[in-house]
């Protein structure tokens, strides 16, 4: 299949100030630099996967701009790795949890090492994992765990395992987490 040119040198440079921003809760400032790098490239896949993971952090999962739809109609043009989170991410905001599940365990599978897929393999465990799992909070602890520990500096993964903490009726490891975060 014949790939499509990359975004062009203006969103590229556009796209990193929202990478320098995603690890810390700064939706908002995030958003606005994705939505940068679009406006200048409207075709830049990543960009519109980008936005759409801050928008729904930033307002729920639901409000995700649809920029989700606009990465995955134009996920043909990513390499294998990012297709792949795409595709996963789709599925996951489209609440297909099987997808979702199967297509982050063969990117942490292919690519051990990938902070990205970890967290998003923990969230589909944490936010759907109830319809297809018999423990999600365990499986949702191993992977944003794992998640932690390639990255500790990535903001939404502490939030959760925050979360995770309360559920677990830990207060200790909870004020621990916060500590952390």
């Amino acid at each position: 299949r014949a790939r499509r040119p990359p975004p062009s040198v203006d969103a590229l440079k556009a796209y990193p100030d929202g990478e320098a921003l995603d690890p810390r809760p700064d939706f908002v400032s995030a958003i606005e630099a994705y939505q940068r790098a679009i406006g200048i490239d409207s075709t830049f896949a990543m960009a519109h996967y980008q936005v759409s993971k801050a928008y729904g952090w930033e307002n729920g999962n639901g409000a995700t701009g649809g920029h989700y739809l606009a990465a995955h109609q134009l996920a043909d043009r990513l390499p294998a790795r990012e297709r792949m989170l795409v595709e996963g991410y789709v599925a996951f905001i489209d609440g297909t949890v099987y997808d979702a599940i199967d297509t982050f365990n063969e990117a942490v599978r292919l690519h051990p090492e990938d902070v990205e897929a970890w967290s998003l393999l923990g969230e589909t465990y944490y936010h759907l994992g109830s319809q297809a799992l018999e423990d999600p909070l365990a499986q949702s602890e191993r992977t944003f765990g794992r998640a932690l520990d390639l990255d500790p500096s990535i903001g939404p993964i502490h939030i959760h395992v925050i979360e995770n903490a309360f559920s677990m009726n830990d207060s200790a490891l909870a004020r621990q987490r916060l500590d952390a975060f």
